[in-house]
């Protein structure tokens, strides 16, 4: 049975998630820096975008929230704009979260477990 040209990573290598794990727990092979440095723009970018777009759907929402008893287009331009404030902000935490992963371990990130707490961190 053939793959198509649409098939994901895991499916090429027939579901195996090994490298990813690996990866994921500071083992296995680095990404090359200029992916990183490529994903960390794609990260800013996005944020950026996303909070041009979550603004501008918010003030619309304000502008239309004020009509929305008169006609049922109001409250469709009002479900709108709110879905799309809500998708610039899933956009936004994405973004973020992906520029999260693309920093420079520290020296004292490289001992400690993921998930851990650092020693030096209150808490």
């Amino acid at each position: 049975m053939e793959r198509g040209a649409g098939a994901g990573a895991a499916g090429d290598r027939g579901g195996d998630l090994r490298p990813e794990r690996a990866r994921l727990r500071g083992r296995g092979t680095p990404i090359p820096p200029i992916a990183v440095a490529r994903l960390a723009v794609l990260a800013k970018a996005s944020s950026l975008a996303g909070a041009f777009i979550g603004g501008l759907a918010a003030g619309f929402l304000i502008y239309v929230a004020g009509s929305v008893d008169k006609s049922s287009a109001y409250r469709s331009d009002a479900f709108a704009s709110g879905a799309t404030l809500g998708a610039a902000a899933l956009l936004i935490v994405a973004a973020l979260y992906l520029e999260h992963g693309c920093r420079v371990p520290t020296s004292r990130d490289q001992g400690a477990e993921p998930g851990a707490p650092r020693s030096g961190a209150p808490g």
